[in-house]
């Protein structure tokens, strides 16, 4: 089972990982952060698969599309950071976060102009 040396670097990459994760566990534990511990420690499994699920429809996906699907996180975070945990928001806040997205959206828009034109049939000359 473990003839190649990429299996054994799974193997050992999974176990470290399986480690650091009973560690934060147990450390949480211990500066009694139960409640947020077991609430992280039930919701990964969660996410694991809906990251797996993602890298594999990813697959189908052109890279442009994936790196717009990036900007996801970092949006959702800043969300929660004002929304739930109060964080105050700047004037440079209020300017660069909905630059960052004008942004993303005219380049969304021109990649999607190419690749709708790229779908249309070529246009033979009269003859």
């Amino acid at each position: 089972m473990l003839r190649s040396g990429w299996t054994v670097l799974l193997v050992v990459l999974g176990s470290l990982m399986i480690a650091i994760n009973w560690g934060a566990l147990i450390l949480a534990i211990q500066v009694g952060k139960v409640a947020e511990s077991s609430l992280g420690y039930f919701i990964f499994p969660l996410v694991a698969v809906l990251l797996g699920w993602l890298i594999h429809a990813s697959r189908r996906l052109p890279l442009a599309s994936v790196g717009l699907l990036q900007y996801i996180n970092p949006s959702l975070q800043f969300l929660c950071a004002v929304v739930i945990l109060g964080e105050t928001v700047t004037v440079w806040h209020m300017i660069a976060f909905p630059m960052i997205w004008a942004a993303l959206v005219l380049y969304s828009a021109e990649a999607l102009r190419r690749e709708r034109a790229s779908r249309l049939p070529p246009i033979s000359p009269a003859s």
